[in-house]
């Protein structure tokens, strides 16, 4: 296996734990959201549920969005 650095295309991955830190928003928050179709995409790898750093940006921007246009 390569490292991320190796390939440009590979980008940082939050776990749960990361994430809810990251939004400073509980877990249980978050996967509530999740389950109502509001919360960001995550990807499974295995059992595993990770979120691209990408994508919880687009979705933080994204609530930003609808909280200004409210």
């Amino acid at each position: 296996m390569t490292d991320a650095s190796a390939n440009p295309q590979l980008e940082p991955m939050l776990t749960m734990d990361e994430l809810s830190h990251y939004t400073q928003t509980s877990k249980s928050t978050l996967y509530s959201l999740r389950s109502q179709g509001r919360g960001p995409r995550g990807v499974r790898i295995g059992r595993a549920l990770r979120f691209r750093t990408s994508d919880v940006d687009a979705w933080l921007n994204m609530l930003s969005d609808e909280a200004e246009a409210a």
